[in-house]
């Protein structure tokens, strides 16, 4: 429990710094200005795989989807690094990628019906959000013992966890 709560503090952090450092420090965000020709250099593979219909180009584009530039993506590939074995790093991925099929496949719908400047507007709302997100992942990281936000992990919830763990987890 303990390496989740500095997890949770370390990724709240790097939130708000997702937020702050392009206000204060512009330079900073330069990564993604280094990365560009490797985004580039697989721009032919994507669209050689999107001209083609067929079950290997779609699992070629999956696959290459994993090398894109996102933020969640990066995150389940962190958390499928810590699984166990092989195999439970492959199911992570899986399920992840499983998971959120629906909400793409909302949002692609969805944005057809929305108006283009109500969509702006919600952008200008981003940074506003993955602040508080990352204000929320530090707060709950510190266990302030804040019923359902901020849980104190003490000895006896840690005992309890792992009485119900082998009942969700193989080990």
């Amino acid at each position: 429990m303990g390496v989740l709560q500095y997890f949770s503090i370390a990724m709240g952090i790097a939130l708000i710094f997702v937020v702050v450092i392009p206000r204060w420090a512009p330079y900073l965000t330069q990564f993604n200005g280094i990365l560009s020709p490797a985004w580039r250099a697989l721009r032919p593979f994507f669209q050689e795989l999107f001209s083609r219909k067929s079950w290997d180009a779609y699992l070629g584009i999956g696959m290459l989807n994993g090398l894109l530039p996102c933020g969640l993506v990066y995150m389940a590939l962190i958390g499928s690094l810590v699984q166990t074995n092989f195999l439970d790093s492959i199911g992570f991925m899986l399920f992840f990628g499983l998971g959120t099929i629906p909400l793409i496949s909302i949002t692609v719908y969805a944005a057809q019906w929305i108006p283009k400047r109500t969509v702006q507007k919600l952008y200008g709302y981003l940074p506003v959000m993955i602040f508080v997100l990352g204000v929320l992942l530090v707060v709950r990281g510190l266990g302030l013992n804040i019923p359902y936000l901020s849980p104190e992990f003490s000895p006896e919830t840690v005992q309890s966890m792992q009485q119900w763990a082998p009942l969700f987890v193989e080990h």
